[in-house]
């Protein structure tokens, strides 16, 4: 199976720990080590909202490689 790049969402700056998009397929939110979470419009891959404030007591969190 061929895999295709659709888009490529610039805008966290840590790395990306989540992806979901919504039941109907408008919106896709994505969560990172940034601790923001962030809503992108599947019909122009636009930012649609950046979400800081329900994140900013969360710790934040190292994701390492194994050697």
């Amino acid at each position: 199976m061929l895999t295709e790049l659709v888009r490529k969402l610039s805008g966290h700056l840590g790395f990306v720990k989540g992806v979901v998009f919504d039941p109907v397929g408008q919106y896709l939110a994505t969560q990172s080590d940034d601790n923001t979470m962030k809503i992108w419009r599947t019909g122009d891959w636009g930012l649609e909202r950046s979400i800081e404030s329900a994140f900013e007591d969360a710790p934040k969190s190292n994701i390492t490689r194994p050697a």
